[in-house]
């Protein structure tokens, strides 16, 4: 196949060799400006996918952030794998991503929405303020970085939201959520759904968030992860993803989850 990767930091970038081992052929589109020199002299690349992508049997989105561009693509009759609009949603909207489990059946911590310094002391003081709390803000640019912060109590809790405001990172019109703190592993599950089930695919990721050992240093997201393949029968299969197939189905989702 003729494929089209679009990539949003050269993230995908990863995939080339072994999609070429499959004897396909790749090109490779990468968003960001200064992300453009990796993989020169490795791969082909290109700096105008639109003008290309006729040609390609199907177009690979590596990220999320993308989701106009996958979603115009598909509405043009091409084949995509990956990205949308609803992909994006689901990932930088966290009350949203929250809503969509709730009524699905899924279990969630107790959640509320804040959108400044008095609503995240709020929340804090409705949920418990001598627990343990996360705060997590919402937006592209705040996914997967140290805007995700776990507390010792409200007060440290107010202090960090404090911290990023008079520091100016965060962006007027801010919102979030604040969570109870769960204590134990944290485990995701993915599968790939292909518009109207998942395939037989699964994997189970352990996530260490803080980059040291003795769980020891700032939360900065996925840290290092253990990976490793499970089957349909999983009970984690089951209970987390399998749920979501009826609103997968009814979004047009194509890609991981």
């Amino acid at each position: 196949m003729n494929i089209l990767l679009y990539s949003l930091c050269g993230e995908g970038a990863t995939l080339v060799q072994k999609l070429r081992e499959e004897e396909h052929e790749v090109i490779c589109y990468i968003k960001n400006e200064e992300s453009r020199s990796i993989g020169d002299g490795i791969f082909w690349k290109t700096t105008d996918p639109d003008s290309i992508v006729e040609q390609a049997d199907v177009v690979f989105f590596d990220d999320n952030g993308m989701g106009v561009k996958a979603d115009e693509y598909r509405k043009a009759g091409h084949l995509v794998w990956n990205g949308g609009k609803i992909h994006d949603k689901l990932e930088y909207d966290r009350l949203f991503g929250m809503d969509v489990m709730r009524e699905n059946g899924l279990s969630i911590p107790k959640t509320l929405e804040v959108s400044s310094v008095d609503e995240v002391r709020n929340a804090a003081l409705e949920l418990h303020e001598s627990k343990q709390l996360v705060v997590k803000i919402n937006g592209q640019d705040a996914a997967g970085t140290s805007f995700s912060f776990v507390a010792e109590d409200a007060k440290q809790l107010e202090a960090q939201v404090e911290h990023w405001d008079l520091d100016g990172l965060l962006k007027p019109g801010w919102k979030g959520i604040v969570q109870e703190f769960v204590d134990g592993i944290e485990v995701s599950v993915e599968g790939w759904f292909n518009g109207e089930s998942f395939t037989d695919d699964f994997n189970i990721t352990l996530e260490e968030k803080r980059p040291y050992a003795g769980n020891l240093g700032p939360n900065i997201g996925c840290a290092y992860n253990t990976i490793f393949p499970v089957k349909r029968s999983s009970g984690l299969v089951k209970k987390c993803i399998d749920p979501l197939v009826g609103f997968l189905r009814a979004e047009g989702f194509v890609g991981q989850i």
